[in-house]
């Protein structure tokens, strides 16, 4: 299809003055490249380069692989029992409405809120910083700053974690 060529060509021309241009071009070429029968392969592709470019390998499971069963609270405390999780950690969106916190602190679960600072770092042209451009522009235009941005500082405290339950972990 014309709109991977076109993609390709939006990236390399965004990004040609990036000191690491030719290091990833090769690897979105593969990965845009490709004839993808599911929109989620091409994401969980895009996702795993961009991991791989920032040296992040916090293991990652599907949730679909778990066999795990519940809706809204009940679900993810499913899941967060089934890896092992001692805690929560909820992005910026859905589950703000519906997350019983009460229902994870008696399964002895914390839950700690995603406080989500967009990084600045350099971008080729004159023009001011642009924050939420392609999740690619990270890795292809920060080389300097890559395990900052990747992990700029440790998860905050918990909201709300039971005495007993440990931490949270931060791994890489």
């Amino acid at each position: 299809a014309g709109w991977r060529q076109d993609h390709l060509t939006t990236l390399r021309s965004a990004v040609r003055t990036s000191p690491d241009c030719d290091l990833y071009a090769r690897k979105l070429r593969g990965s845009l490249g490709a004839r993808w029968c599911k929109c989620r392969d091409l994401n969980i592709a895009t996702r795993e380069f961009v991991r791989e470019a920032l040296a992040i390998t916090t293991p990652m499971v599907r949730s679909s692989e778990l066999q795990v069963d519940g809706q809204k609270s009940a679900l993810l405390l499913a899941i967060c029992q089934k890896v092992g999780a001692s805690a929560f950690l909820g992005g910026m969106g859905g589950s703000r409405e519906y997350l019983d916190k009460d229902e994870l602190a008696a399964a002895n679960m914390g839950t700690v809120r995603q406080q989500f600072s967009h990084p600045v770092y350099p971008q080729p042209g004159t023009a001011p910083f642009m924050q939420g451009l392609a999740l690619v522009d990270v890795p292809v235009n920060s080389a300097p700053a890559r395990a900052e941005i990747a992990m700029p500082h440790p998860p905050r405290a918990p909201h709300h974690r039971p005495p007993s339950a440990p931490r949270p972990l931060r791994s890489r």
